[in-house]
Formats: C-alpha cells, structure tokens, sequence
C-alpha cells in the first residue's frame, strides 16, 4: 500500500495553520465535514505528516456549539470498499459500539442504527473521522461512497475533529494527486499584502 505525505511550507512572517479536510457534504443539513488533519507551522518553518488510504467507519460523541461543534470518536474500526462493508450499531454494556454486519456493494458502507438511542456515525481515513451523520434517530441508516477527495486550506483556529466552518485565512484548494504521485507540497507565501497559497505534487520520498 502506498505511503502518502504532505509538506506545508510557510514562506510567510507569520504562524499559519493549515486544515484539511474531504468535502463529502454539500450542505450543514446533509452532515458535518470535519476537519481531518491540522498542522500549525510557524514562519519560515516546513512541517509534515503521512498517511496510508485505510478507511474506517466511526461512532462519536459531539460537543460544542454552532462553530465549535466537535466530534469525540467512541468507537472506530477498519473498514474495506470491495466488496463494501455493513456495520450496525448496537448496544454493549450499556454503550452504543460498532458491530460488523456482512458485506455491501462495492464502494460502499452502510451504517444502520440499531438501538432506540441517536447516534453520530460515519467514515474516516487513516483513524480519524472524515464525514459525521449526526443525530441519526433509532432505526435509521446511512449509506456512504468514500472517496479520496481532500482540501487545504489555512484557517484562524481549528482542531482536529471540528466541523468544518468558513474561518479560512485563504480559500481551500482541492488535493489532485497525479498517478504515480505520492507527495504533495503545500506553500504559503507573501504576495504584496496578500497570502498566496501553491501546490506542487512529485514520486520522490
């Protein structure tokens, strides 16, 4: 399987954070999209991170408010794409957990809800959450088609399994690794009084 990496450079005089995250839902009533990966990278300064494609499904609690709603993963497993998986979410010593339920078509994971509480459930990438169905009442499921389709961005102030929200310092760019292209280079930098931000891709290590 092949290893993925990230390399945020910041040209600029200031400490940036950046963000990213998959665009899975289009709007707040359809989901939360959560802030997968953050990296604070101070001036002048190159940080990084790497990650396999593994996906999982997850159970989570949500905190916070409005902008600050948060997701606490519970319970979280490794999920496959072909064939696709189901899981059931059910009730163990008084807790809401993941139960593997058989096979789906492929592409796909369903999640169904099988206990008379709600729940936050959904998929993830690399252990941690991507995408959020939150509330789903007893008896409900969700169907998810994971995708490899992130964004980045540099934000005001994240973490980690937030909601994503529109505090972006600069507009998200869209992730393309070519084929064959493994590493990607994320560079911010000064353009006049505006911020300017770049991807580049390559195969080497």
């Amino acid at each position: 399987m092949n290893t993925y990496r990230a390399m945020f450079v910041n040209e600029t005089p200031f400490e940036l954070m950046f963000g990213m995250y998959q665009k899975y839902w289009e709007t707040e009533q359809d989901g939360d999209n959560i802030i997968w990966k953050r990296v604070i990278a101070p001036p002048g300064s190159i940080q990084g991170f790497s990650w396999e494609i593994k996906y999982n499904v997850v159970l989570a609690r949500r905190q916070g408010l409005l902008k600050k709603r948060k997701y606490i993963p519970m319970d979280i497993k490794h999920t496959y794409l072909n064939p696709g998986t189901k899981w059931n979410i059910v009730l163990r010593d008084d807790a809401q957990v993941l139960d593997h339920a058989g096979d789906a078509p492929a592409g796909t994971v369903i999640i169904n809800n099988k206990t008379v509480y709600p729940a936050n459930a959904g998929i993830g990438l690399a252990g941690t959450a991507l995408n959020m169905e939150n509330d789903m009442p007893k008896g409900a499921s969700v169907e998810f088609f994971p995708r490899f389709d992130l964004y980045v961005g540099v934000f005001e102030n994240i973490e980690p399994g937030q909601v994503l929200n529109k505090n972006y310092v600069l507009d998200p760019v869209r992730v393309s690794f070519p084929p064959g292209n493994f590493n990607m280079m994320v560079t911010a930098r000064q353009d006049g009084e505006k911020l300017v931000l770049r991807t580049s891709y390559s195969s080497n290590v």
